[in-house]
């Protein structure tokens, strides 16, 4: 935890020379305080993912679905979202809902 901690405000203090790989961090390293139980959460899942998906780890969700938010935004076209995004695919532990 303390490396993710010092790696957060390396990139808070060098955002100026790496605004994408900051935004990336902030977003993926932010605490999102919630009264709703982690259950309740996926209650809405229909809309975003079919049964076939539901298979998928929280974790996964909430990657996929940050992943949307910034494709649809400005930064959808910057080779580094389009880098991360092959990384996030071709990573070690994503769920296949085939198998």
């Amino acid at each position: 935890m303390e490396e993710i901690l010092r790696w957060a405000i390396l990139l808070e203090n060098n955002k100026g020379k790496y605004p994408i790989l900051a935004e990336v961090a902030r977003d993926f390293l932010a605490i999102h305080v919630s009264t709703v139980a982690s259950k309740s959460t996926f209650s809405t899942g229909g809309r975003h993912f079919s049964t076939h998906r539901n298979r998928l780890h929280e974790n996964t969700v909430k990657a996929l679905m940050c992943t949307q938010n910034w494709y649809w935004t400005e930064i959808r076209d910057h080779e580094p979202l389009k880098r991360f995004v092959e990384q996030i695919m071709n990573a070690e532990g994503v769920e296949d809902p085939d198998d």
